[in-house]
């Protein structure tokens, strides 16, 4: 029975430094190095990180699969580079590559290859639960007037739904190719909803 709401001390380790980068990110992109700004986007990365983590592995308990997390370090080194660039120039630039993550279903081996479209299908799905949680949480914040929190959930979105998956780029398998694979059409509405909420929201 997978329990993919277990962390392993690794995976626990990689969302403390995973906060600690998209801190960083989000510091250098908010133009304003005081300590209570600090602290605060370490609190709110942690929830954005913490909001992706549980929708995915809520979709992930239903479907006794399990969610793995790794850390980026590439991804970490380009999220951090670009926040002294932030810093250095005073331009609000922002790259968020940190975590990234991977699924499984012990069963699935069993399966075979004619099924390798069901469990396209089911990773997919798994990352909709992150997806999801995320918009969910950037529109209860614009609702309950916290513009931060909503352009911290927005924009992680919208990084993560960039789909990349190739050994080329700084980062794992970011959740937007798992969509892109499966539904062109809803990668395009998670997307827009992602950005329209940063924009405009």
């Amino acid at each position: 029975m997978a329990e993919p709401f277990r962390l392993t001390v690794d995976e626990l380790n990689y969302f403390i430094v995973g906060t600690l980068v998209t801190a960083g990110a989000f510091v250098a992109f908010s133009g304003i190095l005081e300590p209570m700004n600090i602290a605060f986007y370490i609190g709110l990365s942690a929830l954005v990180l913490g909001v992706r983590e549980f929708g995915q592995r809520t979709i992930a308990q239903w479907m006794d699969a399990s969610v793995n997390m790794s850390l980026s370090m590439k991804g970490s080194m380009t999220s951090l580079s670009a926040a002294a660039l932030a810093i250095l120039t005073d331009l609000p630039i922002i790259m968020l590559f940190p975590v990234s993550n991977t699924f499984s279903v012990e069963s699935y081996e069993h399966w075979g290859k004619s099924v390798d479209a069901m469990w396209l299908k089911r990773e997919a799905w798994i990352t909709y639960g992150g997806i999801i949680g995320l918009l969910t949480a950037g529109f209860l914040s614009a609702f309950l007037e916290m513009p931060k929190a909503q352009d911290a959930f927005f924009v992680f979105s919208a990084f993560q739904l960039l789909p990349f998956d190739n050994h080329g780029i700084p980062t794992g398998a970011l959740d937007g190719s798992y969509v892109l694979k499966q539904n062109g059409f809803y990668w395009l509405i998670f997307m827009f909803v992602s950005l329209a909420g940063f924009f405009f929201v």
